[in-house]
């Protein structure tokens, strides 16, 4: 870590095929030479030797956020995987995995809050899309047979 702090990447995939790749993306984030992210298998962690990228997830098209540099943290490498750890024991399980509420981005914003990193504008915008999406198609598909509104719909 330098003077100024560790960097902290950003690397996000349109997951839409390009109909909706404002919205419909795959966010992580590479800080300390480990790529975090959270999907429906919880928090994955993955040591990259220098140099490697991280791995697209199935379909994913790089966007143009593809490792830009966010910010720097002077939190430590100890702090930030004692932080991910309580963090995948709680509110970033895979049971709890929520595409609209409780989703990559929202992991990405919340590590990049605890390492004092301000976060993108266009991650709260896909945010409020896709919660008030979920609002809409729900009950749109309950009534025409496709879906409930029960719990267990809620979880992706």
């Amino acid at each position: 870590m330098s003077a100024e702090g560790t960097p902290v990447f950003t690397f996000e995939w349109d997951l839409s095929k390009g109909t909706l790749s404002s919205i419909v993306r795959h966010v992580g984030l590479l800080v300390f030479g480990t790529f975090y992210e959270y999907c429906t298998d919880g928090i994955v962690i993955t040591k990259l030797l220098p140099g490697c990228l991280p791995l697209a997830p199935q379909g994913g098209i790089p966007l143009n956020e593809f490792g830009v540099e966010l910010g720097r943290t002077t939190k430590t490498e100890e702090e930030f995987n004692d932080w991910v750890s309580s963090q995948s024991s709680n509110s970033y399980t895979a049971a709890n995995y929520n595409a609209a509420f409780n989703n990559c981005i929202l992991f990405a914003k919340r590590a990049c809050v605890f390492l004092n990193i301000q976060t993108p504008v266009r991650w709260a915008a896909a945010i409020g899309v896709l919660a008030g999406f979920y609002f809409v198609s729900v009950p749109v598909a309950a009534i025409f047979g496709g879906g409930s509104t029960s719990k267990s719909a809620k979880k992706s």
